[in-house]
């Protein structure tokens, strides 16, 4: 073989290993938003457990009372709560993680930031934060627990009651002809 023929079969090569690398990353970068899509759907699939605890009738009455009388909870009630509340913080523990991990699209504060206007928005929520932040801490995850502070301060203690209330007074007000 000459060495046009050499150099034909070196340029040949080349060009389907550089052909074969394509479909490597492509196939790579496909499996990768694969991979979103279903952590994505798991999340949301979690999300969906959590909130289905609410739908409960025995459960909804112990929610209903850390919002309207925290004081009055009893043992057996405060301890619903902490199952209720932990699955809210292993739902936003896993995104912070997914979003560090690169898995998942941050910027993670406004997430938390929701997720502490929806469940945190009340002064039981907040002391049971207070107690249970120091778990977070302790399992490595300073940074989460500072930023989950931030965004549960920025919440009022009434913010769950108040929603109620504003959906109760929007229903009872006529509406305009």
């Amino acid at each position: 073989m000459g060495v046009n023929g050499k150099s034909l079969l070196e340029i040949t090569s080349v060009l389907v290993l550089a052909g074969g690398l394509l479909l490597v990353a492509y196939q790579v970068n496909q499996a990768t938003s694969i991979t979103k899509a279903q952590i994505g759907a798991e999340g949301t699939s979690r999300w969906r457990a959590v909130d289905g605890t609410k739908q409960s009738e025995v459960f909804a009455t112990v929610l209903a009372k850390s919002y309207e009388d925290p004081a009055a909870l009893t043992l057996a009630e405060m301890i619903e709560l902490d199952a209720y509340y932990i699955g809210v913080i292993d739902q936003m523990s896993s995104a912070y993680l997914m979003v560090n991990s690169g898995y998942r699209d941050g910027p993670i504060e406004q997430d938390l930031l929701q997720a502490a206007y929806i469940y945190f928005g009340n002064a039981y929520a907040k002391a049971w934060w207070k107690k249970y932040r120091t778990v977070q801490a302790v399992a490595d995850e300073a940074r989460f627990v500072d930023l989950f502070d931030e965004a549960v301060a920025a919440v009022s203690d009434s913010q769950n009651l108040d929603s109620y209330l504003a959906i109760k007074k929007e229903l009872a007000s006529p509406e305009p002809k």
